[in-house]
């Protein structure tokens, strides 16, 4: 992936340390828990949370079934470790707040597809369901620290749409190890 490090590395170029989708030190290091000017007491900061780790659990199982049953296919676990790497953003902020981190019930609701070819549709599927899921709480005035988080992972999961658009289709020029190389503008 060169400098960039593709989906999960480090960008260190000219628009400073990115941490490519999720990785390296692409958040912040420190979760505000101000909660003033928000939409959200804790209770419902907590209800939100537990909404979008939840889905993120069951997109983690559902790659690790496929993964499983049809062997280390591209891009699924190159998107495990994506998935990983959007829980601990998410219990971050369980930990900064002090709530409780629900546990990973996500096999209870993953879905596996019954061939490599199918599973793209359900990853489509999935994706533009996370991307409304993040994009209804960007509409609402989240505590600034956790809008940045959630705006990391709906890019995220845009990246993810365009992962599973293309395997679907069947064009993966310009993907390495099964990531695309996305331009520094993404």
């Amino acid at each position: 992936y060169g400098n960039r490090g593709g989906m999960m590395g480090n960008f260190n170029g000219s628009q400073g340390n990115r941490g490519g989708m999720m990785g390296g030190n692409g958040y912040q290091t420190t979760i505000s828990t101000d909660l003033t000017g928000s939409d959200y007491d804790e209770a419902a900061l907590k209800a939100a949370l537990d909404i979008v780790l939840a889905d993120e659990y069951k997109a983690r199982a559902e790659y690790e079934a496929i993964v499983e049953t049809f062997g280390n296919e591209n891009p699924y676990v190159q998107l495990i470790n994506a998935e990983t790497n959007h829980i601990n953003a998410l219990t971050r902020i369980y930990t900064a707040f002090g709530f409780a981190v629900p546990a990973d019930n996500g096999d209870d609701f993953a879905v596996l597809p019954s061939s490599l070819e199918t599973s793209y549709q359900i990853g489509i599927d999935a994706e533009t369901a996370n991307i409304a899921l993040y994009e209804g709480y960007l509409k609402t005035d989240l505590p600034s620290s956790v809008e940045r988080v959630f705006e990391n992972l709906q890019r995220a999961s845009e990246h993810h749409l365009a992962v599973f658009t293309a395997y679907k289709t069947g064009d993966t020029t310009g993907f390495v190890n099964g990531c695309p190389m996305f331009d520094n503008n993404d």
